[in-house]
Order: structure tokens, then sequence, then C-alpha cells
């Protein structure tokens, strides 16, 4: 009879306690980042912000958003009230008629969906950014608007070009520009790059000159502000690792300022803390592959192992069996394996009375 062996499973206690010391880490990476408030915006509608914004202008035109989690409306007047009076434009802006009707002019140049910033339409992208420097970001916020869409930026470009649009960014890019002949004022410009929460993982892009204190510079950036500025175009850009003859995606440009959102206290060491969680927990996932599959395939040996240690002895006792038999009775022995020849004298599952029977009608 087949016996399974015992030995099947020796060895495999270790990989079974590695495999649950690495589960319990993931889970406990997967409870600290829960823990981080970023995580779960997704799930919360544009406007629903358990937080109000309270602006604080000063006279340098800079601006900074404090969130006070439930703070009422009379604390928020009262703010207000004593903030600094905002300064006026320095110049002719866009609510001067003159000014107005050369960039509707210059706008007959625009080119929605082009790579890159055309020669004919530099004179409105200048006009555009000698409006932003004129004005510092607190009059920027107080005139811009929010009653628009990504679809209506998308839909209807040349309805809303010159707009001055105010719009929640998630910046995922800044990066330092090299250009020339800049109106006066204007010493640097920077572009943005980021997605706001009616666009999804469609991408606005926004020039400014001047970046808030403490804005961080680069490729992976992750920063969460309010931008205002003039609407100028669709640009076209093309996605990384697009083949070349790929048709360029489209993204809204705007030019103006903006302003950081102020985090939480902590909040930026939670969120270092679990964007290097997210780097182990694929880690610490591919290593419980890797365990699991060594497993199995330790197992699948042993279990081969065990099968070919019992088998042979099991068919070579059987085949001793059928030569004992054959010594007895060369003709009548049955076949290794089984039992499957003539009834034999003295089987104990062949009846007495065949046994005669069948005797006899063989002697004859």
């Amino acid at each position: 009879m087949y016996r399974r062996s015992h030995r099947t499973t020796r060895g495999l206690e270790l990989p079974r306690l590695l495999t649950m010391i690495v589960l319990l880490g993931v889970v406990g990476m997967m409870m600290v980042r829960a823990r981080d408030p970023g995580m779960w915006r997704w799930l919360a509608p544009e406007e629903s912000q358990a937080a109000s914004a309270i602006t604080q202008g000063r006279s340098d035109g800079t601006q900074t958003l404090a969130f006070a989690a439930g703070a009422s409306e009379s604390a928020a007047r009262a703010l207000q009230a004593e903030a600094p009076a905002e300064p006026a434009a320095a110049g002719p802006v866009d609510d001067d008629p003159e000014q107005r009707e050369a960039a509707l002019e210059e706008f007959q140049a625009v080119t929605d969906g082009a790579i890159g910033i055309a020669p004919e339409e530099m004179f409105a992208y200048s006009r555009f950014l000698s409006w932003v420097q004129r004005q510092p970001y607190a009059t920027l916020a107080k005139r811009a608007t929010k009653d628009f869409s990504f679809h209506d930026l998308m839909q209807s470009p040349s309805k809303n070009r010159g707009r001055l649009l105010r719009l929640d960014l998630q910046v995922r890019r800044v990066l330092k520009l090299e250009a020339k002949d800049l109106p006066a004022g204007v010493t640097a410009l920077y572009e943005i790059w980021g997605w706001s929460p009616d666009s999804g993982s469609w991408l606005y892009t926004c020039i400014t000159p001047e970046l808030p204190a403490g804005m961080p510079v680069g490729a992976n950036v992750d920063e969460r502000v309010t931008f205002c500025g003039y609407f100028l175009k669709l640009q076209g850009y093309l996605e990384a690792g697009a083949s070349p003859r790929a048709a360029p995606l489209k993204a809204p440009l705007l030019i103006g300022r903006m302003a950081r959102q102020s985090r939480p206290e902590g909040a930026t060491a939670r969120r270092d803390l679990t964007d290097s969680s997210t780097v182990w927990i694929v880690l610490a996932g591919a290593f419980v592959v890797y365990v699991g599959a060594r497993t199995w395939l330790v197992w699948r040996k042993r279990q081969a192992r065990a099968l070919a240690a019992v088998k042979p002895e099991e068919q070579e006792s059987k085949v001793d069996h059928w030569l004992s038999d054959v010594e007895r009775d060369p003709v009548h022995a049955p076949p290794p394996g089984g039992n499957n020849g003539p009834p034999q004298e003295g089987d104990p599952d062949c009846a007495s009375d065949v046994w005669p029977a069948f005797r006899d009608g063989r002697d004859s």
C-alpha cells in the first residue's frame, strides 16, 4: 500500500515563517500610508474642503493660503479686515480697452495644439507676461474667475482665450526656462506642469515669472498650489515614450502667478515616509512572490522524490510475487500488478465449487 511520506513538509517551516513576517511588514506599511490624508484626496469632490481658506496678503504682492480647520466666517472676516489693501496694477492691463483690443488682434495668430510657441504667437505671449508683471498675486486672485472647467478650455479655446482664470493644481514638475527678449521687469520664467481636480490625469501647463518662497524646482515635485493666470492656448506636447509619429496631446497654457497651499504641520515628514514606504511595499511584494514560488517548487520536488522512493518498492514486491507464482505454475501464473489470470486453487477469492470444475475442464 502506498504511504505518503511525512518528510515532504520538512524544511518548509523557514520559508513560511519568512513569508509571514514579510506579510506583517507589508500590512504595517499599508497602515502607515493609509494615515496620510493625501492618499484619500481623490475621493473628495472638488469643492468639499474640510478646512476654509483664509487669504492673507502682504504689500509685496506675495500670497499665502493658511488653512484653518473649522474656521468660522466671522474669524475669516476679521482676518480679511486686518489684511492690508491690495495694491493696484502698476500699468495698463486687460481691463484697459486699448490693451484688450490689441490683444484680440494678436489672438488671430495663435494656433491651438502646436508644440511650442511660434514666433507669431510671441506678441500675445509677451503681452500676457506684461499684464502679469504689473499685478501682484493678490490682485490677480481677486479678479480671476473659477467659473470654467477643463472641458470648456479643451472644447472652446478661442472662446476662453484671454480670460483670467483661477484653479487649484497638483504640481508635479517645475522647470526654469531659458528665455530671451523678456518684457520689462521679467528676469526669469518657470514652466509648471500639473493637473486639477476636474482634469484628472490630463495636464495643465503654466508659465510664471516668479515662484513662491520655498517652491522646489525639478522634474519630480509634489506640491499643491493655486494658480491665477490668463489662458493663451492649448499647448501641444508629447508624452514620455511616444513614437516620432504620435499625435501630440494638448494641455491648456496659462500665464500668471501662483501661491503655495500650506500643508498641515508634520505633513512633509509623513509624505516622505509614505513615499519611501511605497518602494518598500513593492520590494516586499516581490519578495513574497519569490518565497512563495520557491516554496512551491521545493514542495513539488520533495513530493516527486517521495513518490519515486515509494513506487519502486511496491513494483519490486509485485514482481517478486509474480516470480514465485511462475516457479510454482509457469503456465497459469498471473501477470505482475494484478490477479488477472485464470482462477487458482487455494485462491480465497475463488469459490469452492469453481476450482474443481475449472480443473476438470483443463485436464480433459
